[in-house]
């Protein structure tokens, strides 16, 4: 059966607010070539939506992503019959699931063909409190603190001087953004000297989900970025919020966010883009 999307939302926060934020939310916080204009959502049993469950987004850009969280072939034919209504209005169709199994399944071989993904599925990671983190080696030498205004000065100067590697750090990217309700950025500082950032945007309610996370070459492979991790997640934690990390782009991004106690969402990892069979 459709379930109205206000039920599901409510459903979804009220369980797992952390890991579930990215499906219920409007995703026009990613900007306007991003905007869901609706989404549309199929569960077996509505007093338990979240037992078997399956959500339909469809973007203002001709892109359908259908999340299948379920293996039950009665609520997958009833989804896909849907589909057939509405895919001709769509240029791309992409289906995320935990059971690749069903992508075996009759209905869904008559329906899509397999193709090879634009790029690599990226892992979401989150954490619900504070004492699943981890606490990996910590650095001594290591420092991290929000930015202030004080601190634009001393990266200019550390650009300037080639200290810093302009393309990925420098004073003007340091900027509130207007697609955030929030953006913080924290300052990694190793023997005193600025080594690299992390920055994590407020999207919704309290979350801040680490969009960006920079350590300079030379300063890798020590674990400061894990100390980066470390005091942005403890900090949101002492202040009420949720820290999340959104997209482990790399396996080495990966890494750090196990080594920090992040879980991934599974689901993310089986990654399908498919394109409705032609005929």
């Amino acid at each position: 059966m459709i379930l109205d999307n206000q039920t599901m939302v409510a459903a979804l926060d009220a369980s797992d607010r952390a890991r579930y934020y990215h499906w219920c939310t409007d995703l026009s916080i990613a900007g306007e070539d991003y905007k869901v204009n609706e989404i549309v959502c199929f569960v077996c049993d509505a007093s338990d939506p979240l037992a078997d469950f399956i959500q339909i987004k469809k973007y203002d850009v001709g892109f359908l992503l259908i999340l299948l969280y379920t293996e039950n072939q009665n609520l997958i034919a009833e989804c896909m019959d849907y589909v057939d209504t509405v895919k001709d209005s769509f240029e791309e169709i992409e289906i995320r699931t935990p059971y690749s199994a069903v992508l075996q399944l009759p209905i869904m071989q008559s329906r899509f063909t397999l193709t090879s993904p634009e790029y690599p599925a990226s892992p979401v990671y989150f954490i619900r409190t504070a004492d699943q983190l981890l606490s990996p080696k910590t650095n001594t030498n290591a420092s991290v603190s929000l930015y202030c205004e004080s601190d634009k000065d001393e990266i200019a100067k550390a650009t300037a001087v080639g200290a810093l590697d302009s393309e990925s750090i420098n004073a003007d990217m340091f900027v509130p953004c207007s697609v955030f309700s929030d953006v913080k950025w924290y300052i990694l500082r190793v023997n005193g000297e600025i080594a690299g950032y992390l920055r994590a945007e407020c999207g919704y309610a309290n979350i801040y989900d680490i969009g960006w996370l920079y350590v300079e070459p030379r300063f890798r492979g020590h674990g400061y970025a894990c100390d980066l991790v470390m005091h942005f997640s403890y900090d949101m934690f002492a202040h009420g919020q949720i820290p999340h990390y959104g997209y482990a782009i790399s396996e080495q991004s990966a890494r750090v966010a196990e080594k920090c106690g992040y879980q991934c969402d599974h689901p993310v990892r089986h990654q399908y883009r498919l394109l409705p069979t032609e005929t």
